[in-house]
C-alpha cells in the first residue's frame, strides 16, 4: 500500500460515521398501567400478524377480564411455558385416566403410556410442553418482540 492510499484509507477512517438507525417498528407510548402495557403488547403481535386466540388464548381473555392482567403467551419465560403446558398436559392425562378408572374402561391410546409406568406419561408430558413452549418463543423472535417489562 502506498503511502496516498494509506492517508486516504486514515482519513476515511478519523471522518465521523452516522449514527445507527433507531429501531422504528417497536415505538410504544410509555405504559402507566399493566392494561396499557397488555395493549401494547396485543399491538406489537398484531403488527407481526399474530392475532385473535394466538396471540392472547381464552383462558388468558377471561383472567383478564377480571382484573387479573397476564402478558401474552409470546413474552412468557420458556421455562415457566414449558412448566404450564406440561402440567397441563399431566393434569389431563390424569383426568382421563381417572375417568376411565371409575367407569370401567381406558382406550387403547391412554392404557399403553399407563402401562409403561410413570416414566412415559412423564416424557410426553414434557415433550409436548417443550413443543409448545418452543412454538411460542420461535413467534416471539420471528417477530423480534421486546422483553415485557420494557413494554
Amino acid at each position: 500500500m502506498s503511502s496516498a492510499d494509506f492517508n486516504d484509507h486514515l482519513s476515511r477512517l478519523r471522518q465521523p460515521r452516522a449514527a445507527a438507525p433507531a429501531r422504528i417498528g417497536h415505538a410504544l407510548p410509555p405504559p402507566h398501567s399493566r392494561r396499557e402495557r397488555l395493549q401494547n403488547g396485543l399491538m406489537l403481535l398484531a403488527r407481526a400478524g399474530i392475532t385473535g386466540p394466538r396471540a392472547y388464548p381464552g383462558p388468558l381473555h377471561a383472567l383478564a377480564r377480571r382484573g387479573l392482567i397476564l402478558p401474552p403467551l409470546q413474552f412468557w419465560p420458556p421455562t415457566l411455558l414449558l412448566a404450564v403446558f406440561a402440567s397441563g398436559g399431566a393434569a389431563i392425562m390424569a383426568a382421563v385416566a381417572l375417568l376411565g378408572a371409575l367407569t370401567g374402561w381406558l382406550p387403547q391410546s391412554v392404557r399403553m403410556p399407563l402401562a409403561g409406568g410413570p416414566a412415559i406419561p412423564v416424557l410426553l408430558c414434557l415433550g409436548l410442553g417443550g413443543a409448545m413452549s418452543l412454538q411460542y418463543k420461535a413467534q416471539a423472535l420471528r417477530a423480534a418482540l421486546p422483553r415485557w417489562r420494557d413494554l
